[in-house]
């Protein structure tokens, strides 16, 4: 049941991505990687599928008790899913903030009842495939694909956490400097300062100017795929330093 369980995971996963790619190349005109993790898997598909198939297997000749299913299974996995990530990492994903009967910007009405339909459409015709596709693979190949599969992932999600981590300490170091900049800025617009206190700031702003710098210089290849990729990206605690940051980097890139 369990390896079960892992390959339904890692398959709507790995659809789930496939999907998120599709709609912003069809939306964007352009390849989007969506993945929060480093390979082509969205996580938050594979757990909400996964606990459809085995909390409301038993019920998919109820088309009733599947859509509420669905809609409150899929609606509390993005709920916690969106609130852990902010809570620990100080960033919010997605906000649903301007639709209609959102809950804390996290989850909202129109995109649950969009899940709630797709569950009465995936159980009763998805998902049998898939799993014709599971009780068709020879246990060998089973045996060595949900391994590999299971370090894989465990392996992205350790470095993607540790990324997660860094980027939290750039932002919090660059919202420093940043404020410290703005009060230097400041203090140079007193006409008291004498020339000394003058010089002093300004030499001060070149020091962290050139932290920031430095600062930049630390963001990797995930971070600006994050940057890139998820353009609502917010922070509550850094509400301006995202966009800044972003500014900075493009600024960078273009020099």
């Amino acid at each position: 049941m369990l390896t079960e369980s892992f390959f339904y995971f890692v398959f709507y996963s790995f659809v789930g991505w496939n999907l998120e790619v599709l709609y912003h190349l069809k939306k964007q005109r352009r390849f989007v990687n969506r993945g929060f993790l480093n390979g082509p898997i969205c996580p938050i598909y594979g757990i909400s599928a996964t606990l459809i198939v085995i909390l409301l297997t038993p019920f998919k000749d109820n088309l009733i008790a599947l859509f509420i299913g669905g809609f409150i299974i899929a609606s509390v996995v993005e709920l916690f899913t969106g609130y852990l990530l902010e809570r620990f990492f100080d960033t919010r994903w997605w906000d649903y903030s301007e639709e209609s009967f959102n809950l804390w910007g996290y989850v909202c009405v129109k995109f649950s009842i969009y899940w709630g339909a797709l569950t009465v459409f995936f159980l009763n015709a998805i998902h049998p495939f898939v799993n014709m596709l599971w009780l068709n693979i020879p246990n060998v190949i089973k045996n060595w694909i949900i391994p590999i599969f299971l370090v894989g992932i465990i392996i992205d999600s350790i470095l993607t956490v540790s990324s997660l981590v860094q980027f939290k300490s750039i932002l919090a170091e660059f919202d420093d400097i940043t404020e410290r900049l703005r009060q230097n800025v400041t203090l140079m617009k007193d006409k008291k300062l004498k020339n000394i206190s003058l010089e002093r700031l300004k030499r001060e702003n070149k020091k962290l100017r050139s932290l920031q710098n430095r600062l930049i210089n630390k963001i990797n290849i995930q971070h600006k795929a994050w940057l890139k990729h998820y353009p609502n990206l917010k922070s509550k605690k850094f509400k301006h330093i995202i966009g800044e940051l972003k500014e900075k980097i493009q600024n960078k890139i273009t020099d």
